[in-house]
């Protein structure tokens, strides 16, 4: 039998939803993996970020020997620009590094420190994802990425500074 999903979905725009799905498959893009599934809701196929959902619940509700057509998933049009990128991370996040990059693409430095060399999407995504590490990372290059990590990084301070 096939059962009816229940979860909470935390999308790009910062909304939650709950939403009840008929599972149709898993979609794997761009490195990231996709739940394809007819909501309920909307009433109509969606495609639903796995590491967005929470709180997963199997409903009782079947829904055996439904046809589903879902259409193709769409990748995007154009791949993002990639960026030459040089960081460096610190030894107390090493297994968040090689979770995140290919070996191939770390040194290991003295005392520890780990520096990388990919190429990373330029998309709005990237800055957040820099800042994910928090103080165990640092941008070496390009030298205008550094610079708005260190703007984002003084307005975060002057921020904290108001809280005293």
């Amino acid at each position: 039998n096939k059962y009816i999903l229940s979860f909470t979905y935390h999308n790009s725009a910062h909304a939650s939803s709950v939403r009840r799905v008929k599972p149709v498959k898993l979609v794997f893009k761009y490195s990231t993996w996709y739940l394809q599934a007819w909501c309920s809701d909307k009433e109509d196929y969606r495609n639903f970020k796995l590491t967005r959902m929470t709180n997963l619940l199997l409903m009782e509700e079947s829904f055996y020997g439904e046809k589903f057509d879902p259409p193709a998933v769409q990748m995007d049009e154009e791949k993002p620009v990639l960026l030459d990128v040089e960081l460096l991370f610190a030894k107390e996040v090493a297994y968040l590094v090689y979770d995140e990059f290919p070996a191939a693409l770390v040194d290991e430095l003295e005392n520890g420190i780990l520096k990388v060399s990919a190429q990373l999407p330029r998309t709005e995504w990237l800055l957040p994802y820099i800042l994910s590490f928090g103080s165990f990372t640092e941008v070496l290059n390009p030298p205008e990425l550094r610079a708005q990590i260190t703007e984002i990084v003084e307005k975060m301070h002057r921020q904290y500074q108001k809280l005293k």
